[in-house]
């Protein structure tokens, strides 16, 4: 559900990128299987970081949800961050997506930071 109000909101931008396969199976496995909030807050940090090492002027929130396109299975996130990663999964690699949305007046390298999840899942 979450994924619909995002897109309807008027005060965010968006893009759609597929995900590495290495992300596709960890959202698979951590999120939807077996539901790991540990994993969402874990996956989180690492988000937040890599986000500060590559802009480290800006200063950001951030939301994370995981889920598939009619329903959220986990969400670190109260839909009003100025970034939201939105993963959502599907049964195979290819068809798995990562929305990005970012709040308008922030920063918009924040989608070539976050382009195809450059981020380290060990």
């Amino acid at each position: 559900m979450s994924l619909q109000k995002l897109l309807v909101q008027q005060n965010y931008d968006h893009k759609i990128c597929g995900m590495p396969k290495s992300l596709a199976t960890f959202t698979r496995k951590h999120f939807i299987q077996e539901k790991s909030t540990e994993h969402l807050l874990l996956l989180k940090e690492k988000t937040i970081s890599h986000l500060k090492t590559r802009l480290p002027s800006e200063n950001f929130s951030v939301g994370l949800v995981a889920g598939g396109a009619v329903h959220d299975c986990l969400k670190e996130s109260d839909l009003n961050e100025e970034i939201i990663i939105f993963l959502l999964s599907d049964i195979t690699d290819v068809d798995s997506k990562m929305v990005t949305f970012v709040k308008h007046g922030v920063n918009t390298k924040i989608f070539e930071a976050l382009y195809k999840f450059p981020i380290s899942l060990d």
